[in-house]
């Protein structure tokens, strides 16, 4: 009795919280759904599986939007599969930085995507990203290109508060990493289902710490030119990794129970997966 009314008072300051947060971060303006031209959706994660998935199914792909991430757009499958979603959802992505190394990607990834898309493109940031005066600058000039904001704010409480704003598009579960936001959108959009795609999200496999101490993360992508990745040097201690892991899972978590509300299935088309909370099996039958 006392556990529960424990865990009662500690959704309720959650409540609390996220209303500050709501009151503080979420955009009331006009949110538009994504506009589809299916009832399926594959989210094409950037996991190392990505490409055989791909190559497998090019004809049923045919049949379902597609929704890119990140850095797909510098990748030759950007322009081989067309996708017309694009989320991107990392503050690096619209806080700007050209004399770092990521702030030239990123600003490399805008021009390419100015550039080269010839077809209708629906590119979704959170709302933070709208005072950003370079990503407009440059993607103004093309016409096919639709910049749509959403809220990316941290919901969390009492569960008919929490559905209640996720389904007002007031925020979302904590978006520790791009896929719980594209997930959120397509669930909003209405999707009956909604494929994941190289999500491996297995990165403990590939975590080591060297001889200095340092905690150490072999990135592995599906554009990587070989299968060592990037050993990218972690700013962070052990458990504060563990940690974030932790959130991201629990939001996975989330999202499936939010999706079954809503009659919506996700399956996961990655079998050797770490993400255990959506149903697994081959890409679309």
């Amino acid at each position: 009795m006392l556990m529960k009314v424990h865990e009662i008072l500690i959704k309720l300051f959650e409540t609390f919280l996220s209303i500050i947060r709501i009151i503080r971060h979420t955009s009331f303006r006009g949110i538009g759904k994504i506009a589809r031209t299916s009832n399926t959706c594959l989210i094409m994660g950037n996991g190392p599986s990505l490409t055989s998935s791909l190559e497998k199914n090019k004809d049923k792909l045919k049949k379902t939007d597609l929704l890119a991430v990140n850095f797909m757009g510098l990748t030759p499958e950007f322009m081989i599969y067309r996708p017309n979603l694009y989320v991107l959802c990392d503050p690096g992505f619209w806080i700007e930085s050209p004399d770092t190394v990521l702030g030239e990607k990123v600003r490399k990834l805008y021009q390419v995507l100015a550039d080269t898309t010839n077809w209708d493109l629906q590119l979704y940031l959170p709302h933070d990203a709208r005072k950003s005066k370079f990503i407009k600058a440059i993607l103004s000039s093309n016409k096919f290109i639709h910049v749509i904001y959403f809220n990316k704010t941290k919901i969390e409480g009492l569960r008919c508060f929490t559905y209640f704003t996720y389904s007002a598009q007031w925020g979302m579960p904590r978006a520790q990493n791009v896929l719980c936001a594209a997930l959120m959108l397509c669930i909003y959009s209405g999707y009956k289902t909604i494929y994941l795609a190289g999500a491996e999200n297995d990165w403990i496999k590939n975590l080591w710490v060297d001889a200095n101490n340092r905690l150490r993360l072999d990135d592995l992508h599906f554009y990587d030119n070989t299968n060592q990745g990037n050993a990218i040097v972690l700013n962070t201690k052990m458990y504060e990794q563990f940690l974030s892991w932790y959130y991201a899972f629990k939001s996975y978590a989330e999202i499936a129970a939010f999706a079954h509300n809503r009659g919506i299935n996700v399956i996961n088309t990655n079998l050797t997966s770490f993400i255990d909370v959506f149903e697994k099996q081959e890409l679309i039958d």
